[in-house]
């Protein structure tokens, strides 16, 4: 994957690394056929220091029961490793890589959570989609959170 930014450089995506999975289960918890589970998340970008060619995403998911019991807790990062040619400087480059690569990593928090949630025996999570104006914002901020309802069917 490659783009351009408003200096016409280019940019290439080198790598979406998985730096780590932090998986925890709660055992005091009852979901019933048909009851729900409240998923919260959370999307945050890793601060990143001038003129690095990485970034690393971190996404939160706790879900719980309807008794506000904790199900699971889980923490994904993953760093989006790029090469940027062309004529550039820190800080036009540092704000676009880190939107990027919310917009880049948000796919792939995505389908691990929703396939750690599946292969555990839980109801499964499937996280929101978030639109590309929401995942600015938030590496703009550098911190966010949204919530979704979920179904244990």
């Amino acid at each position: 994957m490659s783009t351009t930014n408003s200096q016409e450089s280019v940019i290439e995506v080198q790598a979406v690394v998985l730096e780590s999975i932090n998986f925890d289960r709660g055992f005091a918890f009852e979901v019933g056929q048909g009851q729900e589970a409240r998923a919260s998340l959370g999307m945050h970008l890793e601060a990143p220091e001038e003129g690095q060619m990485y970034r690393s995403t971190k996404c939160n998911v706790d879900l719980k029961d309807a008794a506000e019991n904790i199900i699971v807790q889980i923490q994904t990062i993953f760093r989006t490793e790029f090469d940027v040619q062309g004529p550039t400087t820190p800080a036009v480059i540092d704000p676009y890589l880190s939107s990027l690569a919310m917009r880049v990593t948000y796919p792939y928090h995505r389908q691990l959570i929703a396939s750690l949630t599946t292969q555990s025996g839980l109801p499964g999570v499937t996280i929101p989609l978030i639109s590309d104006d929401q995942l600015e914002a938030i590496s703009k901020e550098s911190t966010g959170s949204t919530e979704a309802v979920v179904s244990s069917d």
